[in-house]
Parts: C-alpha cells; structure tokens; sequence
C-alpha cells in the first residue's frame, strides 16, 4: 500500500470513528430490545444461562439464532457491568466495514471507487446510526461485504474453496435477519456460473462438489439450535414461517397487477436503497427519482461497455444491487434500514462505480462532483443529532434501578413493569440493571406470587388502570386493591410506583 493511501485509509478510520463514537454514551440507544439482549448475554456471561434462541422477529411467531447473543459476550465481559460492550462491539465492525469497503474494494472495482465507496459508507447517516448501538442486524454490512468479497475471489482465482467461506457468511447472515437471506440469490447465481465455467474441468467440477455438500453442512448445523426448539414447542417456528409466506402470498394480486406493483415498488425500493441511503433527503422525491434513473443508465454503461480488469467487480456489485432492489420491492410490509443492512456495501460500491465511470469518460466532471459529495457529507453530519442536548440515556435508567433498590428486601419476590408509549410492559431496558443489582426480580415471563410490584411510568398513566397482565395480575392476587408501599418521581422522565401486597 503507497504512503497515499496509508494517509487516505488513516484520514477514513479516523473520520468514520469520529461519528460513530463522538458522544456515545449519551446517544447511545438502549431500548427494550437492548435491555432483552443485554440480559440474556448477562445470563450467558456471569449466570451461564445458554440459550438456544435469538430475538423473536417483528412479523410471524418466528426466531432468529443465538449465534449474535454469543458473539456479544466477549464484549460484554470488557465493559460488565456497564452494557455498552456489545454497542461498542458492534461500532468497532462498523468502523472496520468502512476500512474494508476500501481495502477489498479496490481489488473488485479499482482504488478510485473504492475510495468514494468507503467515503460515502462513513458519511452515510443510516449507516452511522446502525452504527452506534447494539442490535442483531447491525454487524450484517460487515459479513455482507466479506460474502461479497469471497463471492469474487472464488471466480478471480478459480477456487472453489472459497465458496465455502461465502457458506459461512451466509449462515451468519441468516441469524442476524430473515431478509438476508436474499443473498443467497446473487451468491447463488454466482455460483452456478463459476460451476458452468468449468463444467469441462473434471479436477475443479469435483472441488466444487465437496465445497457444496461442506457449505450445506454448515448451514445445516447452525439450525440446530432452532430445530431442537421447534420440536419441542409444537413447530412454533416452521408454522410461524408458513404463516409468513402464506400472508405474503395473500396480499398479491393477479400476475399482471403483480408485476406493475412491483416495477412501482422497485422505484421506491431504489431510491431508499441508493440516493436515500447516502444522505438524500426523503422529501426531494422528484430529484431523487432522477439520480436513480441516472443511476441506473450510469450502471448499464458500466455493465455493458466497460473492459477493464475490474469488470468482473462491476458485474457482482451490479447483481447483488439489484437482486437486492427487486428482492426487497416484493416484501409487502414496511422496509426499515436494518432490514436490508446486508446490502450496504454492495450499494455503496455500486453508487461509486457510477461516479467513477463518469468521471472516466468526463474528466471535466471530477471537481464538480467531489464538491458535490463534499456538500453532501457536509450536510449528512450537520443533521446528525449529536450535535444537540442528549435525550434521556443509559444513565438514568440505571439511576432509576439504584432508586429503587433500597425499597427491596432479601428474598423478596418482585418484578418490575413499565408503562410508556411504545407498549414495552416488561420493562426490558430497565430490567437490566435490576439483573446486575443484589436484588434480582422475576423472570419478565413470571408475574405470579409477587410480594411486590414495581411499576415505572413513562407517560404519566395511571398504573391501577392500565389494562395490562403485567400490572393486573398482581391486582388480582392482592384482592383488587395492592398497597402503595411508595411513590418516587426521576426528573422530568419517569414516575416510580412501588406496590406490595396487603
């Protein structure tokens, strides 16, 4: 590597620290799948509680795999008690996603796009935000980018072996999110024209063989976890699975509507995943509309009359792009950044080799759209919200916990429930550091035979009123009327209620 680009890949290091660090304990997001990952790894780590699960998803009675909860404990035990390990953990992969996006980018589409690649990875706001806290898809630009990488070493270097690797980042993929596992589809496809290349060459074809049946093997092994589970509760997740796509399927219509759905989604989908994800605001829609579309003739241009020893580069990045677009323009329900993080580097690659490739044919065109993507990283880290007074943070959760600990005796049996906005009755993010106290509560599934219920209350609800099992439960048990043992206000953020039976 020359002396240029040490001080590039030392200048984009630094920068992308900058933003993914700078203030982060008091932005550091903590919510109620934090507190539940956190307490789990916990377990893991000091009660040696193994698990067989990851987080249940969003949509359908279906469960992701622990592998991300075993992964964060090494980083937990760096920082325990305090929970920002995994958090710190995860931006330390974001950071290196950024690095790599340049070092292994430049073999696949030549040193300038990666350059702008890795420019427009560390400025990307979605990018800096996912960033920045602890959360099963957040590591999955990282195994994107290496499933990308080995996706080209296999057919550069002729080696079958490496499909294996791209196997394994694909088992990863699939334990951080269900749509990840669209990438078996360019990985796929990729595949089986390096097998077609070299259905003449007995020696390989064999390779190629082995390296599928151990790529099996992998994935297989890794549903272990997940089928032991299924088996024991009923095919909770195969069903929860099979209402999924049969809801999927439901929501479609004839073929002909079908398809004009999706090229109308697909124009949607594009730009949230293109000229929206590095920085482009949502309200320029119109503008927006027009990068894509240039976009995409740029990438035609590429795909068909570049013959560089790049192109090979250029036609991966292109097919994961938009295998990933047409891909996700099918999901039927509401697409969030996470959900397709997986994507990152490859749409970030496929955005600098546009540039790249206009710039090559147009050489006048280089100061105009270096000021132009200086502008744009101007503006993405003026919007950034750090800038501004923090919010309530991980402080004052365990603030709250601390508050109330003196009101629990020794071998009291409690749990806490928390009411707010956004309906996270079991208080999960709070129930953390209730783990990591002397005083430890009930399990978040077990509100029965209390001796004490502690209620936080975030909007200012009326605890005896809240129509929750949580709450109504310990109601019940001490004959409708639970005896308020104290009450305590936290700031402006939380009013405490501290209830023991009669």
């Amino acid at each position: 590597m020359s002396r240029k680009e040490c001080i590039f890949l030392t200048f984009l290091v630094l920068i992308a620290s900058f933003l993914r660090l700078y203030r982060f304990t008091d932005f550091l997001e903590f919510l109620d799948d934090q507190g539940r990952d956190a307490v789990i790894i916990k377990k893991i780590l000091v009660d040696h509680d193994v698990t067989l699960l990851g987080p249940r998803t969003s949509i359908g009675q279906m469960y992701l795999g622990p592998l991300y909860y075993y992964a964060m404990v090494p980083f937990l035990a760096l920082t325990y008690p305090s929970p920002i390990g995994p958090a710190l953990g995860v931006t330390a992969m974001g950071i290196l996603s950024v690095a790599l996006t340049y070092i292994l980018g430049k073999n696949m589409v030549g040193q300038n796009a990666a350059g702008i690649a890795a420019l427009l990875f560390a400025f990307s706001p979605a990018a800096i935000k996912l960033s920045r806290f602890s959360w099963q898809p957040n590591p999955a630009p990282l195994v994107g980018l290496l499933m990308i990488w080995f996706s080209f070493f296999a057919l550069k270097k002729n080696k079958p072996k490496y499909w294996i690797l791209v196997a394994l980042c694909f088992t990863i993929l699939s334990q951080l999110h269900y749509l990840a596992l669209l990438s078996a589809v360019p990985a796929g496809i990729l595949f089986l024209a390096h097998l077609w290349q070299n259905r003449k060459n007995t020696k390989i074809y064999r390779s190629f063989f082995s390296a599928f049946l151990l790529s099996i093997t992998i994935f297989l092994l890794s549903l272990i976890p997940l089928v032991l589970f299924n088996m024991k509760h009923d095919n909770l997740i195969l069903n929860g699975f099979q209402d999924f796509l049969v809801s999927q399927s439901q929501l479609r219509t004839p073929i002909t509507q079908k398809i004009n759905q999706m090229v109308q989604d697909s124009e949607g989908v594009g730009m949230r995943l293109t000229v929206e994800l590095i920085g482009f605001s949502l309200n320029t829609r119109d503008m927006n509309s027009i990068l894509l579309v240039c976009l995409y003739l740029l990438s035609v241009f590429v795909l068909i009359l570049n013959r560089s020893k790049h192109a090979l580069g250029y036609r991966i990045v292109f097919l994961w792009t938009m295998i990933g677009i047409i891909g996700i323009s099918y999901y039927q329900y509401t697409i969030y950044e996470h959900y397709f993080a997986f994507l990152f580097p490859a749409l970030f690659l496929f955005v600098a080799v546009s540039l790249t490739y206009l710039t090559q044919k147009f050489r006048f065109l280089w100061v105009p759209i270096v000021v132009f993507l200086s502008v744009l990283f101007l503006k993405n880290v003026i919007m950034l919200p750090y800038w501004r007074a923090a919010p309530t943070g991980i402080h004052d959760l365990k603030n709250v916990s601390e508050k109330i600990q003196p009101y629990l005796l020794e071998g009291e049996k409690y749990n806490i429930a928390l009411l707010n906005d956004n309906r996270e009755y079991m208080g999960m993010k709070y129930r953390y550091f209730f783990e990591i106290a002397d005083q430890k509560p009930q399990s978040q599934y077990n509100y029965t035979n209390l001796d004490k219920l502690v209620v936080i209350v975030e909007n200012n609800e009326d605890p005896m009123k809240a129509p929750i099992y949580e709450i109504q439960q310990f109601v019940r048990e001490s004959a409708g009327a639970p005896a308020l043992l104290q009450r305590l206000e936290y700031k402006d953020s939380a009013d405490i209620y501290i209830y023991e039976k009669k």
